[in-house]
């Protein structure tokens, strides 16, 4: 009798314990969150936002091939005549560091340099060159790519779709 108390007593003892233990979207997304803070917890705030906008790009696939596409509502400020496609190297808060990264590409033989502003964000995008085509705009990329004309940040170069 003993023995049966014994093995009852076990088998409720471990139904409670492997019952108790159910994973759901609950738990994941609180360890998700934590995760979050974790990883964001020594990020400024500017990095923090470039990450934001890292995960706001979106993978777009190409002949076979992964690029940056970017579609966003933009403006011309200066530069040549912006077209439904440009290869942005840059993006600032301020239009005096925008304007200087556009003359060292006019003197690295970038002839046509674009700036352009996303008025909602304040953000002025400076680009490389623009064109009608994404094949050309593609082309520029890997050129860009492979033979940099300046120093870029982690999230440039990419194509910005107007």
């Amino acid at each position: 009798m003993r023995k049966l108390i014994i093995a009852i007593s076990c088998a409720l003892a471990a139904g409670c314990v492997f019952t108790g233990c159910k994973t759901t979207e609950a738990n994941y997304a609180a360890a998700y969150e934590i995760a979050r803070e974790k990883r964001d917890a020594g990020l400024t705030a500017e990095a923090a936002e470039g990450l934001k906008r890292e995960a706001a790009i979106a993978g777009t696939v190409y002949n076979g091939d992964s690029i940056p596409l970017k579609g966003i509502y933009v403006k011309r400020i200066e530069g040549a005549d912006a077209k439904p496609y440009t290869v942005v190297v840059a993006s600032f808060k301020q239009l005096f560091n925008s304007r200087s990264v556009m003359k060292r590409l006019e003197t690295g033989g970038w002839n046509e340099p674009v700036l352009l502003q996303d008025p909602r964000d304040e953000v002025y995008y400076v680009g490389a060159m623009t064109t009608a085509s994404l094949d050309s705009a593609v082309s520029a990329l890997r050129r860009i790519e492979n033979d940099p004309p300046l120093q870029m940040k982690a999230l440039c170069p990419f194509i910005l779709r107007r």
